[in-house]
């Protein structure tokens, strides 16, 4: 059914949340913690941030809004068109395996990844904000003519792996890799 739920006060449920077709999670407090997410609704971040704890399921809805997405730990996969604009980042030990697309295919928020970024997807992906870290990104069984293209200032350490005739990964920024 529709509907909406709102997060406010401390924000947290540490349990999976099911955001179902046709609803609503609005984050509406400083700091709003879910243990997993899964469903097919619609997250708005409303300028605050997400952080999932314990993640382990697949969101294919849509999360949009200014405001920043985090996996701190678990494996989260993001199969829906996302269009939020603030930063993603990813814990140590944790995954973020997207086969939708970040920015409707054209992120500029910053990614800290100290863990696992997984790229899948089956339309061009452009990372254009710094990714910094330790962490790995991994561009896999995609499609063999699609692209993950990185164009910002990058800092981060980690591995980059493309694995299986997954595409490409094109390096235009100025940053490391």
């Amino acid at each position: 059914t529709a509907g909406n739920l709102i997060l406010t006060g401390g924000g947290n449920a540490n349990t999976t949340v099911n955001v179902a077709t046709n609803t609503t999670l609005n984050i509406s407090t400083a700091s709003a913690s879910l243990g997993s997410l899964t469903g097919s609704g619609n997250v708005v971040l409303n300028g605050k941030t997400l952080t999932l704890t314990n993640a382990t399921d697949t969101f294919s809805g849509v999360i949009s809004g200014a405001g920043n997405f985090s996996v701190a730990g678990g494996v989260e996969k993001l199969s829906g068109n996302n269009n939020y604009t603030g930063n993603t980042t990813i814990s140590s030990g944790a995954t973020l395996n997207v086969s939708g697309s970040l920015g409707n295919g054209s992120y500029a928020g910053k990614v800290g990844n100290d863990g696992t970024l997984i790229y899948s997807g089956s339309q061009d992906q452009t990372l254009s904000g710094v990714i910094s870290g330790v962490g790995q990104i991994t561009k896999t069984n995609a499609s063999s003519t699609n692209a993950l293209i990185l164009t910002g200032a990058n800092t981060y350490t980690g591995n980059l792996s493309i694995q299986d005739d997954a595409g490409t990964v094109s390096v235009r920024g100025s940053g490391v890799l």
